[in-house]
């Protein structure tokens, strides 16, 4: 590794890039936000007394498509066909060595509190993108593994013809994640300001030239560049896997046409962020609100007539017994110029069951 020789405002640019890589993705956050809220059964709120009905459809939609791909340890097998024994015997034992990469990596991936790396994984492949950031360390002169999962949301990669040519990740934590962060990785930790959060910045670039291809780091901690931009000649490539899932084609020459039909020219190559990767739910985000909203509606007209009204006719118009009173009372005695009735609660409009059992119907297709 080889610092650069101008470590001068080394913060600011890498901020710079860092904002210049999260303007074209905040269509996607915006979406991807919205989509969270509708897992986690939080996009709106009851305000009390009245009804609120959210349904569990597109949690159980994610949790399903989870428990389906990862009911089983991932399998590794290299392709043996007519190879001498001695050759399978070496195959044989690449395979049990990939086995306890993926151990060690789980394992030390759970070290951080995390949940299984494949459940994970996949929750976050359910969701739309994965990102993950695999890397081998020596540790006392052993090879120790791990495969630290991002969250997508906080990842703002580049591509081009070549692969990924700028990342950002961008996130906030903790003072005390990130002193530990910086201190394991032999920065001046003593650098970071305490406070109640710090926000954290790791910026990736590959310059390329005629020649060949530099790969550069820069991590800034609270402001402050505890590690200054320093080129990785151990690296061809960005060590940073970041995939979209079940998204729509992001082509150049797709964005005129979504945004104006008659259009022939090409723009921004990162057009379409919003659907760069959709979760499984996704031809269900407007389904389901709007079906929550109709059983919202017939829940409400159900607590407002669960209780009977009624009205008390007398000469003088007044009350001659409270609420509490009433309930209690088993046989009223009424004089001959009084009247006691109870009020018809209004019907619901069939057309609202029609509009529920449609909805239901196109959710459950």
């Amino acid at each position: 590794m080889v610092l650069a020789l101008d470590k001068q405002n080394e913060a600011g640019k890498a901020l710079a890039a860092a904002q210049d890589l999260t303007e074209p993705w905040k269509a996607r956050n915006d979406q991807w936000v919205a989509d969270r809220r509708l897992l986690m059964m939080s996009y709106r709120k009851r305000i009390l007394p009245f009804e609120l009905i959210l349904s569990n459809d597109i949690a159980v939609q994610h949790t399903y498509a989870v428990a389906i791909l990862g009911g089983k340890s991932p399998l590794f097998r290299l392709p043996i066909s007519l190879q001498e024994q001695a050759e399978r015997d070496k195959m044989n034992r690449s395979e049990r060595l990939l086995y306890g990469i993926w151990r060690e990596a789980d394992r030390n991936y759970r070290a951080q509190g995390h949940g299984p790396m494949l459940h994970e994984f996949l929750a976050f492949a359910a969701l739309g993108a994965i990102c993950a950031f695999p890397r081998v360390d020596m540790v006392d002169g052993h090879p120790r593994f791990y495969a630290t999962l991002y969250d997508p949301i906080n990842c703002y990669p580049e591509f081009g013809e070549g692969g990924l040519l700028r990342f950002a990740r961008v996130y906030s934590t903790t003072y005390a994640d990130a002193y530990s962060l910086a201190r394991s990785q032999g920065w001046d930790a003593d650098q970071i300001k305490k406070s109640e959060r710090v926000d954290v910045v790791n910026l990736w670039e590959k310059q390329e030239d005629k020649k060949a291809a530099s790969i550069w780091n820069t991590v800034v901690i609270g402001g402050v560049a505890l590690k200054p931009r320093a080129r990785h000649e151990e690296f061809a490539e960005i060590p940073i896997v970041m995939r979209p899932m079940n998204g729509l084609p992001t082509q150049p020459f797709l964005q005129p046409f979504t945004d104006n039909p008659t259009a022939t020219g090409s723009s921004d190559s990162r057009s379409g962020a919003a659907d760069w990767g959709r979760p499984v739910f996704w031809m269900n985000r407007e389904l389901v609100p709007a079906l929550d909203r109709n059983l919202t509606y017939s829940a409400e007209i159900s607590r407002r007539t669960a209780f009977g009204k009624y009205v008390y006719i007398s000469e003088g118009g007044m009350q001659v017994m409270s609420p509490t009173e009433f309930e209690a009372t088993m046989v009223l005695n009424l004089k001959p110029d009084e009247d006691f009735r109870s009020v018809a609660p209004p019907s619901g409009p069939r057309e609202r069951e029609t509009v529920v059992a449609d909805l239901q119907n196109k959710r459950n297709s």
